[in-house]
């Protein structure tokens, strides 16, 4: 039975059309794609915080303790499930609709 990480990479790189790459590229793309939407989904969270709780979770997630930075998340994010699918939502729209122009670029 495939993982979920690995049903992700599957329906990302056929979203993408990048289903040929080899599948170091293909890793090395994922891993890149994750870092870049953890930052989207902080930043977004950051941006609605409070000063004081911001002050907070700069000390939470610059730590190492994985439990603090989910109890932070509990208290401090309504719905943190959806904030994170319409990020990723976002992100492939995105993705979709650059390399699609690149493509179209190409064809000229």
């Amino acid at each position: 039975m495939p993982t979920t990480k690995t049903t992700s990479k599957k329906s990302f790189f056929t979203l993408l059309g990048l289903e040929a790459m080899d599948d170091a590229q293909k890793g090395k793309l994922l891993e890149d794609a994750s870092r870049l939407l953890e930052k989207r989904v902080f930043l977004r969270i950051f941006d609605n915080l409070s000063e004081a709780d911001k002050k907070i979770a700069v000390d939470v997630f610059e730590g190492n303790n994985e439990d603090a930075k989910i109890e932070f998340l509990k208290k401090r994010v309504k719905d943190f499930a959806k904030l994170v699918n319409e990020e990723v939502e976002k992100f492939k729209k995105e993705m979709k609709t650059s390399l699609d122009a690149k493509v179209a670029d190409q064809t000229l």
